[in-house]
């Protein structure tokens, strides 16, 4: 009787492991996908704000020629 619940309990922490690796893997998908959000956002902010510092050159010059 003891092997039988030896042999189950081994049986049980070898499927929580299998799926706790699983788990493991799914998160590794999520967080490289939060990566390659971030890095695209991150690479769009940076194209907004240079987009913004030339608007502001833009429109400081242009102010300035009319005075």
């Amino acid at each position: 009787m003891e092997i039988q619940l030896q042999k189950n309990i081994k049986l049980v922490l070898i499927l929580q492991a299998q799926e706790l690796l699983a788990n493991i893997a799914i998160l590794e998908s999520a967080v490289s996908k939060l990566e390659q959000e971030f890095i695209s956002m991150h690479f769009q902010v940076s194209q907004v704000r240079i987009e913004l510092r030339l608007a502001e050159y833009h429109w400081r010059h242009s102010s300035q020629s009319l005075f």
